[in-house]
């Protein structure tokens, strides 16, 4: 019973620290949209598919992180309208996990601000 409960307390203190993170960097985020610049990187040429067979294969986070880099450049650069579902399924996998506990999102590698950016963008196109 303690331990549940314990696992219920990591799992809430991690989602509020997310969202603590993305209110302090929120300004920086929209400084950054506003100005036309997609922070995650540059995916162009990047297969989504080979990317997506690759999370398929390995169910490894990085691969889904990098998975969802790739559809939102191809959504956010590329206009490619088509990838908004894969998305927002890839994404909710993410937030699925990070709920459950099985992955800590602020130890994953990436940066704060490009952290950020990505869960933004997977909540804007529909991730929960």
């Amino acid at each position: 019973m303690r331990e549940k409960t314990a696992q219920q307390n990591k799992v809430r203190f991690l989602s509020l620290a997310v969202v603590v993170i993305c209110m302090l960097l929120s300004t920086r985020v929209a400084r950054a949209k506003r100005n036309g610049t997609f922070t995650l990187g540059d995916f162009q040429g990047v297969s989504a598919q080979q990317a997506e067979e690759a999370w398929q294969e390995t169910q490894d986070v990085n691969d889904l992180v990098y998975l969802l880099k790739v559809l939102c450049y191809q959504a956010e650069v590329e206009k490619d309208s088509d990838v908004a579902d894969k998305i927002a399924s890839y994404g909710t996998a993410l937030f699925d996990r990070a709920k459950a506990g099985l992955i800590d999102l602020e130890e994953m590698g990436e940066d704060d601000e490009t952290l950020l950016e990505l869960l933004r963008l997977i909540r804007e196109h529909g991730a929960s």
